[in-house]
């Protein structure tokens, strides 16, 4: 009760004036009330869309995506166009100059020598390189040597290399063929080279294929060898200078077969012929007055009568006649 009598005399004691001012103010307040709910909004909205800031309005029936999902969308949808590959400059590369062939090199050789002067050349042929001189009067090497017609021939090997050489040509050039190729390749080769000028020391038959020259030592003497295959059948011929007569000679044809031979006749040189059971055979025979032993065989597929055939139709006498 004392409080409340002290707060009535308190009131009491203000001045009137000053109740009539407060009560005034009082009526004013109320604008407040909307100033500061419409803050408070702003502050609400800018919150929210700071928050939703990465958002976008979905469609209906759809989900809320992302700014970023959608963009990541579109870009699978419609990936951007890719710029076309810059082309780097192609580095220039000097082309090789082209093999000399067998052919191109026998034409450069044939025709310096038929202008009496000395010629090289590097050559190609069957995979095998080639180097071809061909000078007057040059020495040939030391090996094996032989005659075909006008021709002297030489083999010589040194190393891995072989030589060919030939000379009795009509420009008076001595030929060496040099390669590490096998003998009988280069021996091949030196032929094609001389078909090149008119001459060919093979012999073979019309119609043949497969054609192959060579010469190696067999019973002690030096042979030539051509090789071919005609009618699908396989031929060797050899000959070879001797000194033998009558009719112990050489056998020429490296094959052995056992029995009795038949007696025949090739031109004018009595021949043997022997025929195996297995179909290999073989023809000798011996030309006496020029001292040159012959042999024909066959690894299969022979008899008697082609034996006899093939052996008159490449036998040309050293003599140019048959008598």
């Amino acid at each position: 009760m004392k409080n409340r009598r002290q707060f009535e005399h308190m009131m009491n004691a203000i001045d009137d004036r000053y109740l009539e001012e407060a009560a005034a103010a009082k009526k004013k307040a109320p604008v407040m009330k909307w100033v500061l709910p419409m803050a408070a909004g702003l502050c609400l909205v800018l919150g929210l869309s700071m928050l939703f800031r990465d958002r976008v309005a979905p469609e209906a029936g759809q989900d809320e995506v992302s700014l970023q999902e959608q963009i990541a969308l579109q870009e699978q949808i419609a990936p951007p166009q890719e710029l076309p590959p810059v082309t780097e400059p192609v580095a220039s590369v000097e082309e090789e100059p082209a093999e000399t062939g067998l052919n191109e090199a026998a034409e450069l050789l044939y025709e310096s020598a038929g202008r009496g002067e000395s010629a090289s050349t590097e050559f190609t042929a069957n995979g095998a390189e080639y180097v071809c001189v061909a000078a007057p009067a040059a020495e040939m090497q030391e090996g094996i040597s032989w005659r075909v017609e006008s021709l002297s021939m030489n083999l010589s090997v040194s190393g891995a290399e072989t030589t060919v050489s030939w000379s009795g040509t009509e420009d008076g050039m001595t030929w060496n063929l040099t390669s590490t190729a096998p003998q009988e390749e280069v021996l091949t080769t030196a032929r094609e080279i001389l078909l090149f000028g008119g001459l060919d020391v093979a012999v073979a038959p019309e119609g043949a294929e497969q054609i192959r020259y060579n010469v190696l030592e067999v019973e002690g003497l030096v042979a030539a060898e051509t090789s071919f295959v005609l009618d699908g059948l396989e031929y060797t011929f050899r000959m070879a200078p001797t000194y033998a007569v009558g009719d112990d000679y050489e056998d020429l044809s490296g094959i052995v077969i056992s029995g009795k031979a038949a007696e025949s006749n090739v031109g004018w040189c009595p021949a043997k012929i022997y025929v195996s059971e297995d179909g290999a055979g073989k023809i000798l025979w011996l030309d006496v007055v020029p001292g040159l032993v012959y042999s024909l065989s066959m690894p299969e597929g022979s008899d008697a009568e082609r034996l006899q055939q093939m052996a008159e139709t490449v036998f040309s006498p050293a003599q140019g006649e048959v008598g």
